[in-house]
């Protein structure tokens, strides 16, 4: 509204009964929005601020504040001068200062130009969320200048949103074929006691402090919205059993309660028995309360989760206590040290109030302790970035813990989701995935709301994600060697598929033997087991660690001086240096550096580079030196076949319908030798990797014929 509307509005005054009209002096409007923090406390008018010389009290300055570089001269400034001349300090702590989105050609986005493309068709095409993570993960939140490319919101879609849906329906798929459910702790608190409406603390087992009859109606509504369940648990207290009576009866559970002292109410000290004060206070004070330490209730806490998780696998239990369960619950399963603040913010419930948690896995499996490892890690780079309001440093290792739980913890894992039956480590295997979805669900919350909230949901059947507490890192699970040495693993892989793509040879393709050299200053010894895992990851027959003496006899180092970006630096020395590498002439220094014909060339003026003998190949990265054997014999050739055979099967069972434990029958009819002896030579795995009981010849199959490796082929496939 304008002022020369304004200026027609008028009102009688019903204490003086004369007409209001628009006062005439008006402050800058910057100077309105930068008093907004204490005005929207009704500062100085409130009763608060009643009396007390204008001292703003009780006000906590805003954690942040957000604001476009465009505009900082008005909103910022006003906010930073009022706080400081009105109060002395600063009115907010920090500052995220976005810059200015431009369009993909660098010019100003404009209507009038349509230089960009239209938000709504974004949105359709790849989402709100990968929108709004490719501009969190942008310089744009740095206060940087952005070109907007619709292509990298494609590619948010790719690398982050799909592959974790991938992740969660790879878990939903074999979760629901072996009916396996999380272990599931529902904690309940006991309905309003004596105590309660007396609003005294009662922390003592012999205070018999019994439910009103208020108290057993909240109850019986509570238990109308609580999961069926296997087993009840109760604190020692009479009102936590009376409660657990109550659900018990309203559940018609026929099991008995156990009675659990973990689960008592607080050791309230020297407050037992008086009235309730601010429950921080006492609890940020135990020295003054003599009560336990916010450590101690964590820790029987934990004792509680640890034992139903072993005892209690994959079962429902309700837990029946009191307030504080749900504070240590909350600081268990979101590992939130008792040192940090952060367990002040955990919400309590009211009297009958009921919470779903999920106890962390317990595993003897290096796979499920590598990724739970991993995620720590994850974790505390995210919390200390988004601490630091430094969004897209946080964000940067999220592609980076996607890769490593799709394409190695899941491929790794693939053939014990695969296995008949529910062993202790397939077990394992599920609750380790199933923490880790529902963990990344809550680191996500913030940067892809939507989907964090349909992966919860998918996950837990939980209310929302938003609601959640934000998981601090479990530093005891973190194993920094473990980490190293699949980090190692995994870069000898690579390295494998790089070379194999340089020489056009599939992966499929089976190759002889597989050398490699560690070259890490980092202590990284790999037993036989993980030489079989790379020997299955690199799909070769042999692997071998070398020492490097081992390796100068294969492999010779050299240089790849880069030319164009030594040039101007070198001038005509630039062809003495690329001779000198070509040579590997040259020696490497400590910082990344090497000095080579009296000069000094810095990491990215030159590449590493191998002389090999024919056959071999080389490729390294500054702590790994792989060689391999590209030379494809006759029988390797037919080994390769029988991979091509395993494919195609696997592509027709998907394209006929077949459910994945289907088991099938094959019959084939074909021309080729090569197939005819890969078919011959490995029926059995063949048979077993497609869940077939049958592989038959039949030249007079109807199908239609198919390539397979570049031979002509007929498949039929049949449901046994």
């Amino acid at each position: 509204i304008h002022k020369h509307f304004v200026d027609d509005l008028t009102w009688d005054c019903k204490k003086c009964a004369k007409k209001m009209v628009r006062i005439e002096e008006v402050l800058d409007c910057w100077f309105e929005s930068g008093s907004m923090p204490y005005a929207s406390m009704h500062y100085p008018f409130a009763k608060k601020f009643a009396g007390n010389s204008g001292e703003l009290k009780d006000f906590e300055p805003a954690d942040f504040i957000a604001e476009g570089l465009d505009q900082t001269r008005g909103w910022f400034y006003t906010l930073h001068v009022l706080g400081c001349a009105l109060f002395g300090k600063n009115i907010f702590k920090n500052v995220v200062t976005n810059g200015i989105i431009l369009a993909e050609d660098g010019q100003k986005m404009s209507k009038s130009k349509k230089n960009y493309p239209d938000p709504n068709i974004v949105f359709e095409k790849y989402g709100a969320d990968a929108m709004r993570y490719y501009l969190l993960n942008s310089p744009v939140v740095r206060g940087e200048n952005f070109r907007f490319a619709e292509a990298g919101v494609a590619e948010v879609l790719k690398q982050i949103i799909l592959p974790l849906k991938s992740s969660y329906q790879f878990f939903s798929t074999y979760a629901n074929i072996d009916n396996w459910k999380p272990t599931k702790i529902q904690i309940i608190r006991h309905g309003e006691g004596d105590h309660n409406v007396q609003n005294v603390y009662s922390g003592k087992v012999e205070n018999a402090h019994h439910l009103t009859e208020k108290g057993k109606e909240q109850v019986r509504n509570s238990a109308k919205n609580i999961a069926k369940f296997d087993v009840l648990i109760s604190s020692p207290f009479i009102r936590a059993q009376e409660t657990a009576a109550v659900v018990k009866d309203s559940a018609k559970f026929e099991g008995e309660i156990i009675v659990d002292d973990r689960v008592r109410e607080n050791d309230f000290g020297n407050f037992e028995g008086r009235k309730i004060v601010k429950g921080i206070f006492r609890l940020d004070n135990p020295e003054y309360s003599g009560g336990e330490t916010v450590s101690e209730l964590h820790d029987r806490m934990a004792s509680l989760f640890a034992d139903i998780s072993r005892d209690f696998r994959g079962k429902t239990i309700t837990v029946c206590g009191h307030a504080c369960s749900f504070r240590q619950a909350e600081m268990v399963v979101g590992s939130i040290p008792a040192k940090n603040e952060e367990w002040k913010l955990i919400p309590l419930p009211h009297t009958a109030g009921h919470k779903l948690f999920f106890p962390s896995p317990q595993t003897d499996n290096e796979l499920d302790k590598w990724i739970l490892s991993e995620l720590q890690v994850l974790v505390e780079n995210f919390r200390e970035n988004f601490d630091k309001y430094a969004l897209d440093a946080a964000l940067q290792s999220i592609p980076k813990f996607i890769d490593k739980l799709n394409n190695w913890y899941l491929r790794r894992s693939r053939e014990r989701f695969w296995a008949n039956g529910m062993s202790d480590d397939k077990i394992s295997g599920y609750e380790t995935l199933f923490h880790v979805l529902l963990t990344f669900s809550k680191i996500l919350a913030p940067v892809c709301p939507f989907f964090a909230e349909e992966l919860f949901k998918n996950l837990t059947n939980g209310e929302s994600v938003h609601l959640e507490m934000m998981p601090f890192p479990n530093k005891k699970l973190v194993d920094n060697t473990l980490n190293k040495k699949i980090e190692i693993s995994r870069e000898i892989v690579r390295l494998a598929a790089f070379i194999r793509g340089n020489k056009k040879i599939k992966l499929r393709q089976p190759l002889a033997k597989l050398q490699f050299a560690i070259e890490t200053s980092e202590d990284v010894e790999l037993s036989e087991a993980d030489l079989e895992v790379i020997k299955s990851e690199a799909n070769v027959h042999e692997v071998e660690i070398i020492s490097r003496e081992i390796l100068a006899k294969y492999a010779k180092r050299i240089v790849k001086v880069q030319a164009k970006k030594v040039g101007r630096k070198f001038g005509k020395k630039v062809q003495e240096l690329i001779i000198n590498g070509k040579k590997g002439d040259f020696r490497t220094l400590e910082n990344g550096e090497i000095e080579i014909a009296g000069e000094i060339l810095a990491a990215g003026e030159y590449e590493y580079g191998f002389l090999t003998k024919d056959g071999v190949e080389a490729e390294a990265t500054s702590e790994v030196v792989v060689l391999l054997d590209t030379e494809i014999t006759e029988e390797l050739k037919i080994e390769g076949f029988s991979r091509e055979i395993i494919r195609s099967i696997q592509d027709l069972r998907k394209s006929s319908g077949f459910e994945i434990a289907d088991r099938i029958k094959v019959e084939y009819s074909t021309d080729s030798e090569l197939l005819k002896s890969a078919l011959g030579k490995f029926r059995e795995k063949i048979a077993g990797e497609t869940l077939a009981t049958e592989i038959s010849e039949n030249s007079n199959l109807d199908s239609d014929e198919i390539e397979v490796g570049g031979e002509k082929c007929v498949l039929k496939l049949a449901k046994v």
